[in-house]
């Protein structure tokens, strides 16, 4: 499979379907139809997903000794991403997918919906590495108060 992806034909012929973004193409993702809520949850939850693992494993080599108690830590973490994203965003996304399903709404307005929930998780992510060294304190410092 590696062979044929990266032959030179199939880059030939990915440079025809590749296109450089261009601002008509942002212009088209606006937020108009998603609410802004939905965005905030969503990248909220990526970014508590993003930064949950990360933070663990750094907060175990910032206390060694609390270290087994840190990393049990990350399950309640991605738990509360797994929660908002549960109970949030994808009840929102699978109604706007049952509209456009029953034709109550057009296919570009489900493509506006998930290009802004896509950009909304790279933001999230983005946000995660900012937060990543106060997450591992805030975490190690909680698992001290732990007896």
């Amino acid at each position: 499979m590696m062979k044929n992806i990266t032959s030179i034909h199939t880059l030939e012929k990915a440079k025809k379907h590749v296109k450089r973004p261009r601002w008509i193409m942002l212009s088209q993702l606006r937020i108009g139809g998603v609410p802004k809520r939905l965005l905030l949850l969503n990248l909220i939850a990526t970014t508590i997903y993003t930064v949950g693992v990360l933070s663990t494993l750094y907060a175990s080599t910032l206390e060694p000794t609390l270290s087994k108690s840190i990393l049990m830590s990350s399950g309640l973490i991605n738990g509360l991403a797994m929660i908002t994203l549960a109970v949030f965003v994808d009840p929102q996304v699978a109604i706007l997918t049952e509209k456009v399903m029953k034709g109550e709404s057009t296919k570009q307005s489900m493509n506006k919906m998930v290009g802004t929930l896509v950009i909304s998780r790279l933001c999230g992510t983005v946000c995660a590495q900012i937060l990543l060294v106060p997450a591992a304190l805030y975490i190690a410092w909680i698992c001290k108060l732990i007896p």
